[in-house]
């Protein structure tokens, strides 16, 4: 399978053809488990979250990266048009939740957590083309729309707000009143100081978005090892079972 994120695609589109195959999930994490007042990817692996989704009718970005590694892989068509087959598929690793992640950003079009179980369902089969391969276009031009409604929302609602307030400051209050002529300040000092403060504000965001993405990983990270560790005791438990009997 090609490397890179069109091939995290084809490993894990060829799991399943409809959301409903991974869409119920009954790994729930402690609402105790993490601080309400932080964004974290824990607040959407709750059970009150899953319950909030079946109301509303939604399927999440928690039961994808939860149950479809889990699913085994069975679209011949996908593998041989690579050269592969299914049992090839098999033998790989299953899917890690940041590759199930970017999946579902181009399955979502957004960094939205919750999406209506018929439109992921099209949009999955638009990932193919009429002979079963991995349309990459299709996939890139998903991922592409995620990702610049991540970048629009960091600028408009996120911590990026702060380059439109310098801006905002630059051309209301210092080129409208013309500050810098009642100041007498030169005006190449006064875009110096945009300059400066601009790069400043847009340093700190990138970092301070860079901890919250670093702070995000770290729980799922954390949440897969715990995952693996429970079923690695659940095989266990099965095994000595199997020997007792």
């Amino acid at each position: 399978m090609p490397c890179g994120e069109s091939g995290m695609c084809g490993k894990l589109s060829g799991r399943w053809s409809s959301s409903s195959q991974w869409a119920e999930r009954t790994e729930f994490v402690s609402e105790g488990s993490f601080n309400y007042r932080e964004e974290t990817i824990l607040q959407g692996l709750t059970e009150k979250r899953y319950n909030m989704a079946r109301k509303l009718g939604q399927v999440e970005r928690a039961a994808f990266f939860i149950n479809v590694p889990k699913i085994p892989f069975t679209d011949a068509r996908l593998a041989a048009s690579v050269g592969k087959t299914v049992e090839d598929f098999e033998k790989m690793p299953p899917p890690s939740i940041s590759h199930c992640n970017v999946v579902y950003d181009a399955l979502a079009e957004s960094k939205s957590g919750l999406i209506p179980p018929a439109v992921v369902d099209a949009r999955r089969n638009g990932l193919f083309t009429a002979d079963g391969a991995l349309d990459e276009g299709a996939f890139a031009s998903g991922l592409f729309k995620s990702r610049s409604i991540v970048i629009a929302s960091w600028f408009l609602f996120g911590k990026g707000q702060i380059l439109g307030l310098i801006v905002g400051i630059k051309v209301v209050l210092v080129d409208s009143l013309n500050l810098g002529d009642k100041l007498n300040v030169p005006d190449a000092v006064l875009n110096a100081v945009t300059l400066l403060a601009v790069v400043g504000a847009a340093v700190y965001a990138a970092l301070a978005q860079a901890n919250d993405t670093a702070a995000a990983m770290e729980a799922l990270e954390q949440y897969e090892e715990q995952a693996k560790a429970k079923a690695m005791a659940a095989q266990q438990a099965a095994g000595a079972a199997q020997q007792t009997a």
